[in-house]
């Protein structure tokens, strides 16, 4: 009988360390145009998915500015940079109002496409109030893209490691 209230209270006492864990787990919002979840926590680590404006994650541990998080269904893990998330509600301001996103939901694409046309607007008010400035060489430097594959072939003929000697 009194190894049975033993097991008894230790499986409330579970239950109880695992609802106040998911109370401390984070939730936390993708605050850039697109962020990559990493597979070590450094900016060479292995990319295993990026995610978009608006996304969520939940943040399971910290390590200086690196945080491991969680997120999809089912649930995948790796690296992202703290300064890529925000725990505030991330808000699209377009000209027709603003559209606010709460931690538990998902921005839609066309939400998007619509605060994109918002920043292209001023964009294109700046460069015609600038109209002796020479954007090609930002406009060729926007469209470099660097694949997973050609970063870790620069790493490995350079022999260069990570900050931490932590392999990507």
């Amino acid at each position: 009988m009194f190894v049975h209230k033993i097991v008894v209270i230790l499986a409330l006492l579970a239950v109880c360390v695992s609802v106040a864990s998911a109370e401390d787990a984070q939730t936390k919002m993708v605050q850039v145009k697109e962020a990559p979840v990493r597979q070590s926590p450094n900016f060479l680590g292995r990319i295993l998915k990026t995610l978009s404006y608006g996304e969520t994650v939940n943040v399971l541990e910290q390590q200086e500015n690196w945080l491991r998080v969680a997120f999809g269904n089912p649930a995948v893990e790796g690296w992202m940079h703290n300064s890529s998330l925000s725990k505030k509600v991330v808000t699209l301001k377009t000209t027709s109002g603003e559209i606010s996103v709460a931690p538990s939901g998902n921005v839609s694409a066309d939400d998007v496409v619509l605060a994109g046309k918002g920043f292209r607007n001023m964009e294109d008010e700046f460069k015609a109030g600038h109209a002796a400035a020479n954007f090609a060489a930002v406009d060729r430097m926007e469209q470099v893209v660097i694949s997973q594959g050609q970063m870790q072939k620069f790493l490995k003929d350079g022999a260069l490691q990570p900050e931490g000697g932590i392999q990507p």
